[in-house]
């Protein structure tokens, strides 16, 4: 298991082998958390902006309602352009 330095700006570098298996490159997006163990979570985006929002909401009802609402919105507005 690699071991990586904090930098003093709080970075971090992800190591190589990490990378590659997981298809980061530069200029992708991760979304960085805490599990409910107190580990830090750093996961590689994928997907529409929609579903990057929802990371922010994980777990509560509210944003998970407000998500869907978005959903159904771009799915609407999708089909109207198709016609």
């Amino acid at each position: 298991m690699p071991i990586v330095k904090v930098t003093r700006n709080y970075q971090i570098t992800i190591p190589e082998e990490i990378r590659k298996k997981k298809g980061i490159k530069e200029g992708d997006r991760v979304v960085a958390w805490m599990d409910d163990e107190g580990r830090i979570v750093i996961e590689k985006i994928e997907g529409s902006v929609v579903d990057e929002s929802f990371g922010s909401w994980k777990g509560e009802e509210e944003g998970t309602k407000y998500v869907d609402r978005v959903r159904k919105g771009w799915k609407e507005r999708e089909e109207m352009l198709k016609d």
